[in-house]
């Protein structure tokens, strides 16, 4: 099957901290920049991050050749390339961030709601994850958590 991207604007995979439940203002810029298309999968393993530095818990996403990893999360299509500046900022990845980043924007194969596949970005993380919990159902939503 061929995978299919009509789209002229650019799609993200979001899994965490950017989806429609977050309660943050990066999730409520990209919903008031990006339109939501569809839940989605992405064939990866999730994780759970806590830092010292960062008073709430947020997910890691690395790829995986596992049929059975799958991280359930949603497409949006932005209304424009250049909100990678701010959502890139947010994700530790910019020209400002410390190296070396937390995470890197990707090109991937994600499925949407009707397991059509569509190229996305990403925000894949770039560190290691020994020692991380790994999240097993793929979804990150931990109750009672604040963004």
């Amino acid at each position: 099957m061929t995978e299919k991207n009509s789209h002229a604007a650019p799609l993200l995979f979001v899994y965490g901290t950017l989806m429609s439940h977050a309660d943050n203002e990066f999730a409520e810029m990209l919903a008031e920049h990006a339109r939501k298309i569809s839940s989605a999968t992405f064939q990866g393993k999730m994780y759970r991050v806590l830092q010292a530095q960062r008073p709430f818990v947020y997910p890691a996403v690395v790829a995986s050749d596992q049929a059975a990893d799958l991280i359930h999360g949603e497409i949006y299509q932005l209304s424009s390339s250049d909100l990678f500046g701010t959502l890139d900022d947010y994700e530790a990845c910019g020209p400002n961030s410390p190296q070396p980043h937390e995470y890197r924007r990707q090109m991937v194969q994600v499925r949407d709601a009707n397991d059509q596949p569509l190229r996305a970005h990403i925000y894949l993380y770039a560190r290691c994850t020994d020692g991380l919990e790994v999240i097993t159902s793929g979804r990150f939503d931990p109750p009672g958590a604040e963004f």
